[in-house]
């Protein structure tokens, strides 16, 4: 009877670790097209009008980061926190640059994590 329970439990593992692997797979970290070692950007994070139009500004910095494509290149956790133009999120960020950063010129990123969140409304809303 014990045999089958540790069975089991070994089972439980194999899944959950499986599960673990497939939600981590394919980070930005290791896209081929990072070019440097990832950064943390104290930063905030929003839309804007252009393309691309996913960008996060580093406070501080006249210094902007574009997100070419946000569905592959920021965790779904971030997206859900800026769903419109009027939401930006300020916070750490992990980010792994495509190119070298070149004076004037947005340098393309893709966002590995947040952490220290803080979401605000660039317009209040009015009810």
């Amino acid at each position: 009877m014990r045999d089958m329970a540790n069975v089991k439990r070994a089972a439980v593992l194999v899944v959950i670790s499986g599960m673990f692997v497939q939600a981590f797979a394919g980070t930005c970290k290791n896209d081929p097209r990072v070019t440097q070692a990832c950064i943390t950007v104290h930063g905030r994070l929003g839309f804007y009008n252009g393309t691309p139009s996913t960008r996060m500004w580093a406070i501080g910095t006249h210094h902007m980061f574009s997100v070419p494509t946000e569905k592959e290149e920021m965790p779904k956790y971030l997206r859900k926190l800026v769903p419109t133009f009027d939401d930006e999120v300020y916070g750490d960020f992990l980010v792994c640059p495509y190119k070298k950063r070149l004076p004037e010129h947005m340098q393309p990123v893709c966002v590995e994590s947040g952490k220290n969140l803080v979401h605000k409304l660039r317009i209040p809303r009015t009810q």
